[in-house]
């Protein structure tokens, strides 16, 4: 299971009710981490995930350690030309965390790709050891494997390649979300196999 908004049980900013804006809010702190440690109790030792995207203030990296709950590394966001982005997995301080290529709320792969500045699909590519810029989704999917992450995941629609035509969810937008769905055509041998195989020499077929 995972929890969404991970820094809402850290610090929240309320609006009171009735508000038309977001003018004359508060920020308040939340239940942190009194409310996890009777989830832990009740739920036993792992399952948990904690969505802990968005502006990471020490407090909440304070948090997510008591609770020992994996966070999210988003390879999308990881691409920063200097190499110093901590969701690089050179980068990554300990494996209790999971690695996504994409979220529900990101576009796909080949979508950001397209869309990013020039020197982040400069980094990105030459990072990936890619010339094409059609290989970036499956050579992404190959580093979330092989990196230190405990978890790593991926969509149907980078297996693919798929561009933003095959995105979920923009944020903040109505009328054009969740409508994207898979076809029974697109799970065939080949992805099987990449996949049988990526997960044999990354070692993650005993989890």
């Amino acid at each position: 299971m995972r929890i969404d908004h991970f820094i809402g049980f850290d610090r929240f900013y309320a609006i009171p009710y009735g508000s038309k804006t977001a003018h004359g809010g508060v920020w308040l702190d939340g239940p942190k981490y009194e409310l996890f440690s009777v989830v832990k109790e009740r739920t036993g030792k792992g399952g948990i995930i904690a969505e802990d995207l968005g502006i990471i203030t020490s407090s909440v990296r304070k948090l997510l350690k008591q609770t020992g709950f994996p966070g999210m590394k988003i390879l999308q966001s990881a691409f920063e030309p200097d190499g110093s982005s901590e969701y690089l997995p050179q980068n990554y301080s300990s494996s209790n965390c999971v690695v996504y290529t994409s979220t529900h709320d990101n576009d796909t792969v080949a979508g950001w790709f397209k869309t990013a500045d020039k020197s982040h699909r400069k980094f990105c590519k030459e990072y990936l050891g890619v010339r094409k810029n059609a290989d970036v989704p499956r050579a992404m999917i190959e580093l979330a494997w092989k990196s230190t992450a405990q978890f790593a995941m991926t969509t149907i629609q980078e297996l693919h390649g798929y561009g933003s035509e095959a995105r979920i969810n923009t944020p903040s937008t109505l009328g054009n979300n969740w409508r994207w769905r898979a076809l029974k055509s697109d799970f065939n041998d080949e992805i099987v196999s990449f996949l049988k195989r990526l997960t044999e020499i990354s070692n993650r077929n005993e989890l």
